[in-house]
């Protein structure tokens, strides 16, 4: 299991995005609250892979998040803390699995994981 450190942007300025190497299981700290976070995700695998990003936030009824990438593609979506984080550790679990959920079949660092950190406010 590996950390990921977030890229965090500010408003009406350029940051750098950090792309890391897959693993089975990666955490990110998100220690900020109400805060949106953005991931991007790049496969250059021959294999579509599936990253789910386990719900261990407050919401009633949590569902975890799936998203395929295929080949060559690249993928963004942004989460909410309150669904995802949760809040004793304050991380969130990113999966890295074939499609349907079992053990992926390709390399999993071929796999490229940027999080990103959005603005919070007017200030940031």
């Amino acid at each position: 299991m590996a950390d990921v450190t977030k890229s965090v942007l500010s408003r009406n300025a350029g940051a750098t995005i950090t792309e890391v190497n897959g693993a089975a299981q990666q955490e990110i700290v998100w220690n900020r609250n109400d805060t949106n976070i953005m991931f991007y995700v790049r496969n250059t695998d021959a294999t579509t892979v599936l990253v789910r990003v386990e719900a261990e936030g407050y919401g009633g009824g949590k569902k975890d998040l799936d998203v395929q990438v295929a080949q060559n593609a690249i993928r963004g979506f942004s989460l909410e803390s309150f669904r995802f984080k949760d809040a004793a550790t304050q991380r969130v679990i990113v999966k890295f699995l074939a499609v349907g959920g079992g053990a992926f079949g390709g390399t999993v660092t071929n796999v490229k994981l940027a999080v990103i950190e959005m603005p919070k406010a007017l200030v940031d």
